[in-house]
């Protein structure tokens, strides 16, 4: 059992670690893409009940953002496709960052 000034402590920083949370989460969302980052605009999707990749046929045009769901059909899974063409292998750390409404 927490003593009382243990648990005033820790009732105390509970509201801090929130608010810290929020301004992380409001400084994350705000991150947008430098002027180098390459647009994925466009993919192919397909439906599909298969819970892996594997054998997958190509799949229909889609513009990206996408929301899978408006067409699934009853499909639980959407698989997308994506060609990224790099003239030169990077040279530093990079990631995929999905498009936002």
């Amino acid at each position: 059992m927490l003593a009382p000034l243990q648990r005033w402590a820790y009732w105390s920083l509970a509201p801090v670690c929130a608010g810290a949370l929020v301004v992380l989460i409001v400084h994350l969302h705000a991150i947008r893409p430098d002027d180098e980052a390459i647009r994925l605009t466009e993919g192919r999707i397909t439906l599909s009940d298969d819970a892996t990749p594997e054998n997958l046929r190509v799949g229909s045009a889609v513009r990206l953002p996408h929301d899978w769901r408006d067409g699934s059909r009853g499909y639980d899974t959407a698989w997308y496709r994506l060609r990224l063409e790099l003239a030169v292998a990077p040279d530093r750390l990079w990631s995929l960052s999905p498009p936002s409404r």
